[in-house]
């Protein structure tokens, strides 16, 4: 292994994507203009109509990328691990088509990973993940701002977000993304990650950028019949024995304004002591979700008011 080698591993970034052409290019952009020297970008195009194929076949023949094209369209999952199966660097990560990095997000993931090796201590996690800017139309917030996310963590919720950064062993060991799973797939992986590496290490400088403001489909955006099966389907696959945390995993919904719960579904819900979860959901159907949504904002806001404050950042 060459010194360059050593102090800058090679990168594989996969992207899925599907008729989403002008988001794609930013999201390409945004990898392309990474301040780490040594990145290899991998595309999965899952069956396009509108361009993307031409556009990814110029950027292959530049150089820039390599691309994969399914013959036939067979989802995010299956696209995902194509291109997996296709990276060759000793770390991955990956970028939904619809996001975009900040230019220093993969140094700063290669560099955490390195004061770690260098104390002993990357045989214990599963990876790496980073807070995310979210986006909407009537509000901006930050998700997963947090130091760890230990397998207890992930039993509850996708602590983490969509995207890690670990090496191209630990994805492929744990199993890659199921197929089977259309919603939650990263949730799903991430959480059989933890289970067999140990817990995910957060370097909170909110490199990565959920954008929500466009019309194109997005997971969330559906049906509470689709939510619903995604959540049996992974209640059955991590715990078939655990029937308390099973019906748990409906505190979830709460974050689904298309899914609606029941009288005994909330009750059960509070019960078990998922009680914010049960305030969140009446409160978004009491007074309506734009009201909800400023509502969060607020609290949002002051929420990064107290944390500085704690932490001397608003001192002179």
């Amino acid at each position: 292994m060459t010194d360059d080698q050593n102090t800058h591993p090679l990168v594989s970034v996969y992207i899925p994507t599907k008729n989403r052409l002008p988001l794609l290019q930013r999201a390409v952009a945004s990898v392309l203009q990474q301040t780490y020297p040594h990145i290899e970008l991998v595309v999965a195009d899952d069956g396009s109509t509108d361009g993307t194929r031409e556009y990814l076949r110029e950027l292959a023949a530049s150089g820039k990328c390599v691309a994969v094209f399914l013959p036939v369209s067979e989802g995010a999952c299956a696209a995902r691990n194509a291109a997996i199966s296709l990276t060759t660097g000793e770390f991955l990560t990956g970028l939904d088509d619809d996001d975009y990095f900040l230019p220093q997000r993969i140094e700063c993931f290669v560099q955490r990973w390195m004061e770690l090796s260098a104390h002993g201590e990357t045989d214990g996690i599963a990876g790496l993940f980073d807070s995310a800017r979210w986006i909407g139309h009537a509000m901006e917030r930050t998700l997963f701002d947090r130091a760890c996310a230990h397998p207890s963590d992930l039993a509850a919720a996708c602590a983490v977000g969509t995207q890690v950064f670990s090496t191209r062993e630990r994805f492929a060991a744990a199993g890659l993304f199921d197929n089977a799973m259309q919603i939650w797939q990263d949730w799903d992986l991430w959480l059989r990650m933890a289970h067999r590496y140990g817990q995910f290490i957060g370097i909170r400088t909110c490199t990565y950028v959920i954008d929500a403001t466009h019309q194109r489909e997005r997971i969330s955006d559906r049906s509470e019949s689709a939510v619903r099966r995604a959540a049996q389907l992974f209640a059955a696959k991590h715990y078939a024995s655990a029937p308390i945390q099973r019906f748990r995993i409906r505190a979830v919904f709460v974050d689904y304004p298309q899914v609606r719960l029941g009288l005994l579904e909330l009750a059960g819900l509070f019960a078990i002591g998922s009680r914010r979860a049960v305030g969140r959901y009446l409160l978004r159907h009491t007074v309506g979700p734009d009201l909800y949504d400023q509502i969060r904002r607020r609290l949002s806001g002051w929420s990064v008011f107290f944390v500085k404050l704690r932490s001397g950042g608003l001192r002179r």
